[in-house]
C-alpha cells in the first residue's frame, strides 16, 4: 500500500518500532544509547512526531537488528514507511502562512478515517464557507490581506478528504450553540455559512453535526477545543488546540479522558435531524 500523507507513515512506523521494541523487551533510554541518541528522540520516534528525515536507513536497519528482525521482507516494510514518511505532503506550498501546528491537523485529517470535535466557538474548518474563513482571519488581524487569501485557499481544499473515493473521512462534530450564532463576518455570510452546514450533512453520509444548545448549560468542551483521530487500527489520537500551542497526544490516560468527555458532550446535544432544524432557525433569524 502507498500513502500519500507522511504523517501517517510515521505514524505506522512510529508504532511499529514501539512494538518491536516492547517485544525485544527493551526500554527507550536502551535504544537511544544504541543509536547515540536522546531519549526524546526515540520518544518522537515512536508517536510520529518527528519530520523530515526521522531517521537514516543504516539506522532502521540497526534497530531491526536490535530488535531480532531477521525477516527481509519485515525489514523493507519499514524501509518502505521510512521513504514514504519523507514525502512532501500536499498542503507543503502552503507552509509559509499556516500557523503552528496546523500540520499536524492536516496530516490527522488526511489519514484518519474518523473524526470527532466538539466546537465551542467555531464552525469546524472543515465546514466553513470562504467567506467564513475570510471574515475569521481578517479579524484575527494576526495575517496580510495576501497570507489570508492563501490561506482561504489551503482552506478550500481541506474538505477533500470529506469526499475521497474510498475511505473518506468521517467526521462527527458537536456545535455549541455560541457557534452558530456568533457573528463572523455579515449576517449574510453567516446564513450562507449556517445553510452551508446543512447543505453538507444531507449530501454526505460520512458527515454528522450535532447542536448542543445553550439550555444544556455547562459543558466539559468549554475547557477548549480538541478534537479525536482514529486511524486504521492504532490507537486513537488526540489533537488540542490551545492559545499556548497545539498538541497531538498519544498518551491512553489523556486520550481518554478527552474521549469520555466528547462522550458526555455528546449526550448531551440534540439529534441529528432535531439540529439540522435548529441550525435552519438560527439561520432565518441571522
Amino acid at each position: 500500500m502507498s500513502l500519500t500523507n507522511p504523517l501517517e507513515a510515521r505514524l505506522l512506523l512510529g508504532n511499529e518500532l514501539r512494538r518491536l521494541r516492547r517485544a525485544a523487551g527493551l526500554t527507550m533510554h536502551q535504544v537511544a544509547e544504541h543509536l547515540d541518541c536522546s531519549d526524546s528522540r526515540i520518544s518522537r520516534l515512536e508517536n510520529g512526531k518527528l519530520t523530515g528525515a526521522v531517521l537514516k536507513p543504516v539506522e532502521l536497519r540497526r534497530l531491526a537488528v536490535l530488535f531480532g528482525v531477521t525477516d527481509e521482507t519485515a525489514v523493507d516494510d519499514l524501509l518502505r514507511l521510512l521513504s514514504e514518511s519523507e514525502t512532501t505532503a500536499w498542503w507543503a506550498p502552503y507552509e509559509d502562512v499556516m500557523p503552528s501546528g496546523l500540520d499536524s491537523v492536516l496530516g490527522m485529517q488526511t489519514a484518519a478515517h474518523r473524526e470527532r470535535a466538539p466546537e465551542t466557538l467555531l464552525v469546524h474548518s472543515l465546514l466553513q464557507t470562504a467567506d467564513y474563513t475570510r471574515a475569521l482571519l481578517e479579524g484575527s488581524g494576526f495575517h496580510s490581506p495576501a497570507a489570508v487569501e492563501r490561506l482561504v485557499a489551503l482552506r478550500g481544499r481541506r474538505p477533500e478528504v470529506l469526499h475521497k473515493p474510498e475511505n473518506p473521512l468521517n467526521l462527527e462534530v458537536v456545535l455549541d450553540e455560541a457557534a452558530l450564532r456568533r457573528p463572523v463576518g455579515s449576517p449574510k455570510i453567516m446564513r450562507e455559512q449556517l445553510r452551508a452546514i446543512i447543505a453538507t450533512v444531507q449530501a454526505l453520509s460520512n458527515v454528522t453535526v450535532l447542536v448542543l444548545p445553550f439550555a444544556s448549560g455547562a459543558h466539559a468542551g468549554l475547557s477548549g477545543a480538541f478534537s479525536l483521530f482514529d486511524i486504521g487500527d492504532q490507537p486513537t489520537v488526540a489533537y488540542v488546540d490551545s492559545p499556548a500551542g497545539n498538541l497531538l497526544l498519544h498518551g491512553e490516560r489523556e486520550v481518554r479522558q478527552l474521549a469520555d468527555a466528547y462522550q458526555r458532550i455528546r449526550r448531551r446535544a440534540l439529534g441529528q435531524q432535531e439540529s439540522l432544524r435548529f441550525i435552519d432557525q438560527v439561520a432565518k433569524e441571522t
